[in-house]
């Protein structure tokens, strides 16, 4: 009874199958049951048998879940005709075209690989043409090509009477085609006209022209109408109707200029001649080319920054008045009407005597009366008690020391007092409001004495680490010396800040510090970085440098290159003691 049952199911189920399969249908079989055995056959094996017997025909690329399986055919219905594919594992192969119509199969491929695919290909190439690797190899039009073959008697087109063992009976005209015009009339004829009657590209005219001594009357170079080259006469040659070359004018092979022929040219360089056909190039620099080519003396003076009256005295004939005598010791110049002369020397005690307009002076000796009298002068005086007396002068004059009463003090050869002075009654009155001191210190032990003062600018030097290396910047400063105490200010406005890395340091004090340590204050600082607190330092022990320090928890901290940027700029002061 169950068989029965069955096979009345499967003819159902046969019965069930349309007369057109559905296209596309699923090959899956389910996984999960258990199921009417109608249902199967209805739901899951005839849609795929369908699919099986249609080759999944469809307008669409099976999409149904694990589809399609590696090398799955399928009819593409979309297209017309329908089209063939097969999957080969990641896209869809056109393999052929299906005409229902003429019932036919045509391959989708026009290239056939000859083995593999960078092998030979044979593809078609228009209706009754195909090509190997690009070239045509048979065509609807070729004819039988033969090699190393014997024929016998052939008719090689016409006439019949051509034989190809010397094609003598091939008449040109009538018998090759191809030719070009006028082409067959110069191979039977070769006249340079008919030659250049075939000829298309050719220029000029008359008859033609071989290497071996030929006779030109014009050469056109170019074009006919560009510069032409033409003979005159016998040894004379023209372009554009200008004689070029002549057999007497032709410049004949010289020493010279073979020479300057020889020379390599370069910038600021002149030729010259440096023997008989030898020659150089020496240097001519822009400068001397502005004096060379200035078109007078005058010129060229003012070039070289010599010009008459500016930069050099003028010529005056009483300038050579003075450079023209052979002088003496003792010679005086004086002018005499004429000229500049000189006078020589007198003898020993006399005076130089004017005598009037008109009249040149002269050496006279003095006669004893007059004004000249030693009563009246210091001239010619024995004595210099004498000579103090005719001026007037008492006790005070002498060359003495001492405090008492009518000395004074004597002045050696430097200006300088030959002994300490006492000033007991009134104080020391500079009326010109100024005392100065030497520029080396003479240092005096003495707690009272007044032995130094100074005042000028100095430059601070900044360091990182001991390095000022590219540190550049406004860097200024000025002092005032008094003693031993050296009041000094500066400032320090960065633009590079250097390559030097670590504390900062300024130094280069005006002078060496004494062994104690002084504070130095600075009253401004901008465009630093990381600054704690306040920047604070000191002057160090007997040395020229001043340690900058800024605010800390506990202690003070050393600043660094970090903390004075390339925008740093501070100022500062300090008051401390020199070491002298």
């Amino acid at each position: 009874m169950n068989l029965k049952r069955l096979l009345a199911a499967a003819l159902f189920a046969l019965a069930s199958i349309p007369a057109a399969f559905a296209g596309q249908a699923t090959h899956e079989m389910p996984t999960a049951g258990p199921m009417p055995f109608g249902t199967f056959v209805t739901s899951w094996l005839n849609p795929a048998l369908a699919a099986i017997i249609s080759n999944k025909s469809g307008a669409t690329a099976p999409a149904v879940t694990g589809q399609p399986s590696a090398y799955q055919w399928w009819v593409d219905t979309s297209t017309t005709p329908k089209t063939l594919k097969i999957w080969d594992g990641a896209s869809w192969l056109a393999l052929a075209t299906i005409d229902t119509t003429g019932h036919l199969l045509a391959l989708v491929p026009t290239t056939i690989e000859l083995g593999h695919a960078s092998d030979t290909t044979l593809s078609r190439v228009s209706a009754g043409t195909v090509q190997i690797e690009g070239v045509t190899v048979v065509t609807t039009s070729n004819t039988t090509t033969e090699s190393n073959k014997t024929f016998v008697a052939p008719a090689l087109g016409t006439p019949a009477s051509a034989v190809l063992t010397n094609a003598t009976g091939l008449p040109i005209s009538t018998g090759v085609s191809g030719l070009g015009a006028n082409v067959a009339t110069a191979l039977a004829t070769p006249s340079g006209a008919n030659l250049a009657a075939a000829l298309t590209d050719e220029t000029g005219t008359g008859s033609p022209v071989f290497g071996t001594g030929p006779q030109i009357s014009t050469i056109e170079l170019g074009h006919a109408s560009d510069t032409t080259l033409a003979r005159v006469s016998a040894g004379v040659a023209s372009i554009e109707g200008s004689t070029i070359l002549t057999a007497a004018t032709g410049q004949p092979l010289d020493a010279d200029l073979t020479a300057l022929a020889g020379l390599i040219s370069a910038a600021d360089k002149l030729p010259y001649f440096t023997g008989a056909g030898t020659a150089g190039v020496a240097d001519f620099s822009a400068t001397a080319r502005t004096l060379v080519d200035d078109a007078s003396t005058s010129a060229m003076r003012t070039t070289l920054g010599l010009a008459i009256g500016a930069d050099v005295q003028a010529f005056h004939a009483r300038l050579t008045d003075v450079a023209a005598p052979t002088y003496a010791q003792g010679d005086i110049l004086y002018f005499n009407g004429t000229n500049l002369v000189n006078l020589a020397p007198g003898t020993s005690g006399q005076f130089l005597k004017t005598n009037g307009a008109g009249a040149n002076p002269s050496y006279a000796t003095i006669p004893g009366g007059g004004d000249m009298l030693g009563a009246n002068n210091l001239s010619d005086l024995v004595s210099a008690s004498t000579a103090r007396t005719n001026l007037g002068l008492g006790t005070a004059a002498t060359a003495n020391t001492g405090t008492s009463g009518a000395t004074i003090p004597l002045l050696d050869g430097a200006n300088t007092w030959s002994a300490a002075q006492s000033f007991s009654t009134s104080a020391v009155d500079l009326a010109i409001g100024q005392m100065a001191f030497p520029a080396a210190q003479n240092a005096s032990a003495g707690a009272n004495t007044f032995d130094d003062y100074e005042e000028n600018t100095w430059t601070p030097v900044i360091t990182f680490g001991g390095s000022a290396t590219g540190v550049t910047g406004t860097l200024t400063g000025r002092y005032t010396k008094i003693g031993r105490m050296v009041f000094l200010k500066g400032r320090i406005d960065l633009t590079n800040n250097g390559s030097g890395t670590g504390n900062a340091v300024i130094t280069n004090l005006p002078f060496t510090s004494s062994n104690t340590d002084y504070p130095v204050f600075f009253g401004y600082w901008g465009g630093t970085s990381g600054i704690v607190g306040n920047i604070t330092g000191y002057v160090g022990l007997s040395g020229t440098t001043i340690t900058l320090q800024m605010g800390g928890a506990t202690a003070s901290a050393n600043v660094t290159d970090t903390n004075l940027p390339n925008t740093a700029d501070i100022m500062f002061s300090t008051a401390y003691e020199a070491a002298n």
